[in-house]
């Protein structure tokens, strides 16, 4: 498929409320849709979007959208939703995380293997000085999620933040994050693979 799903920050008040919009376009930019259409259409303001595809069907996209959501004051959770080729959502918008801290900079990928998407995003750790990234997966079709899966933070440094995603082979997702150790003034980059694999023996005696 020559499509791509374009997701961005608009303001759309007088009173400068951000929400998440979306446009298809082809690899040379040509836009499929007459205008940009709103993603979630809450009240709130909604920030920092990530959009992944599952790539492989033939007569309809299947996108999913992440954000970051002002959902209470000083309280920003992660929601996402699925989308098809038309943009036409299921009407479903699912809250990925439902802390009562500050979530930030949500990132998501698709495999197309497994039919699913993972979602990461950084959380503060209860210290408030220190944060953690969490993922969580999003099936296609189900909308029951799985809990939550705890990456970095207190494993490698104090301070892991903005993930970035990508799908691998089949049932793979590869997490990479910036975390800084304890003590330490400079940052590193980290990684850590997530999946379903199985492996068998080669030498069975």
């Amino acid at each position: 498929r020559n499509e791509f799903l374009a997701v961005f920050e608009r303001i759309y008040d007088s009173k400068g409320v951000k929400d998440i919009y979306g446009r298809l376009v082809t690899g040379d930019g040509t836009p499929l849709n007459s205008s940009a259409e709103p993603i979630s259409g809450t009240a709130d303001d909604k920030l920092n979007p990530s959009a992944a595809a599952i790539p492989t069907v033939p007569h309809e996209g299947k996108y999913f959208v992440a954000w970051e959501s002002q959902y209470s004051p000083g309280n920003n959770n992660i929601f996402g939703k699925r989308f098809t080729h038309d943009l036409s959502g299921d009407g479903i918008i699912l809250m990925l995380s439902g802390s009562q801290k500050s979530d930030w900079a949500p990132a998501v990928a698709a495999d197309e293997y497994s039919d699913q998407f993972l979602v990461a995003w950084s959380q503060p750790s209860d210290s408030l000085a220190a944060s953690q990234i969490y993922a969580r997966y999003v099936s296609q079709n189900e909308d029951d999620l799985d809990a939550d899966i705890a990456i970095g933070g207190y494993q490698t440094g104090i301070f892991s933040s903005d993930p970035a995603v990508s799908a691998g082979l089949p049932g793979d997702f590869l997490l990479a994050f910036r975390d800084t150790a304890q003590g330490a003034s400079d940052s590193d980059i980290f990684g850590q693979l997530l999946g379903n694999r199985q492996y068998i023996p080669l030498v069975v005696h």
